[in-house]
């Protein structure tokens, strides 16, 4: 299997690509006059899809030949897609009605359940 520096290039690949397909679908919004929902867009996208807008993700897939190396690489996509959803989440539990980032409390977190131990 790949070394942790293999690791850490392979993560910091699909992150700066995940960044990269979030911005160009933030770009296709703001030239459809919002049409085509960004949010929704990064929220939908499978792995499929992510590797078909990243030529950088889909180089990278074709040249990974182990199929346990393309199990963690392609892994590491859903990861970064599930974290984005999870940060989208989190933004619109923080907001009011008219869209107003509100505080929990005047603390500035996100309110969370008491889980004993935390």
């Amino acid at each position: 299997l790949e070394s942790d520096e293999s690791n850490i290039l392979r993560i910091t690949e699909v992150v700066k690509a995940m960044v990269a397909i979030q911005g160009g679908l933030q770009r296709e919004e703001e030239t459809t006059g919002g049409k085509q929902d960004a949010t929704v867009a990064v929220n939908n996208l499978t792995v499929e899809q992510a590797l078909e807008r990243s030529s950088s993700l889909s180089k990278l897939n074709e040249s990974i030949t182990n199929p346990m190396e393309k199990a963690f690489f392609t892994n590491d996509i859903r990861v970064a897609l599930m974290t984005f959803r999870v940060l989208e989440e989190e933004k619109v539990c923080m907001q009011d009605a008219s869209g107003r980032t509100v505080s929990a409390s005047g603390g500035g977190e996100a309110p969370r359940a008491p889980i004993p131990g935390t």
